[in-house]
């Protein structure tokens, strides 16, 4: 994949996409969990929480720190920002804050912890966000952070047996998110983005999604992503279902995660986390 000149968030930031991130966030908690206990983030901590979107991997951290903590959770989108300080303020977590800014913008007081999930891949520089964000920790305070590997959901590997409706979401969904510059093979930079921005050696682990009786949760989730991303695909002129289409296909996965033993495959993920020296 050539390198994107200037990445944009192509799946937008209207109020159905703020609710599919929530479906998200129930899909990846354990693992976005798992990555922070083991980065050692815990009771007390003040952490920065980069593309915080709507407050779900916010309030996960804000658990884990308790109102002992504090969690900065900073995006550009003022909606976002809005709907995540709604969330959580009716949780009653007074030790979350949220700023509206873009990354390379961003000036903090020092942190304990850096975290992000699925933000590098939209940055035109992965590389100076995370040197940016690391920036900010303390010697000895953690830099942690989930992202996709959407390469990885090639035809042998996505479905079984093989969906045609899933392959063809795919076939879909990849593009667009490359010609918005995104970067559908983030998870496996990780290792070479940590190096580059000055940090040790990271911590690296790789998930997968499978599905199989709970694959219906996986599906939605999937074809709403392509949903939120029409309106990016019509502004860049990359073909996109319609809604018509687009509610076939689904019904059509659907089918197919039924058959006898049908597996399918979320989004690959990789973590990876490192002590700023």
């Amino acid at each position: 994949m050539s390198e994107p000149a200037s990445p944009s968030y192509v799946l937008g930031h209207d109020p159905e996409e703020l609710a599919r991130l929530e479906r998200q966030a129930a899909i990846y908690a354990a693992a976005t969990r798992a990555l922070f206990v083991a980065a050692g983030i815990g009771p007390g901590q003040r952490v920065l929480d980069l593309g915080c979107g709507a407050g779900d991997v916010s309030l996960l951290v804000g658990e884990l720190v308790g109102p002992g903590g504090e969690v900065v959770g900073v995006d550009r989108a003022a909606a976002a920002v809005a709907t995540a300080r709604r969330r959580a303020a009716a949780r009653g977590f007074t030790h979350l804050t949220f700023i509206e800014s873009e990354l390379d913008a961003l000036t903090l007081a020092p942190v304990d912890a850096v975290v992000g999930r699925f933000v590098l891949m939209h940055q035109p520089d992965p590389v100076g966000a995370l040197a940016h964000a690391a920036s900010f920790v303390r010697p000895g305070g953690a830099v942690a952070v989930m992202e996709s590997h959407l390469t990885a959901l090639g035809p042998g590997w996505h479905s079984w047996p093989r969906s045609a409706a899933y392959e063809r979401l795919l076939d879909v969904m990849l593009p667009i998110i490359q010609a918005a510059g995104g970067r559908i093979d983030m998870g496996l930079q990780l290792r070479h983005t940590f190096l580059a921005a000055g940090l040790p050696e990271p911590a690296l682990d790789v998930r997968a999604t499978l599905c199989g009786v709970e694959a219906a949760a996986m599906v939605r989730y999937m074809a709403d992503s392509v949903r939120s991303m029409r309106a990016t695909a019509e502004r860049l002129g990359v073909p996109c279902p319609t809604p018509p289409e687009l509610e076939a296909l689904e019904r059509q996965m659907l089918d197919d995660a039924a058959r006898p033993g049908a597996v399918i495959n979320g989004p690959v993920v990789v973590t990876a986390w490192a002590r700023r020296p």
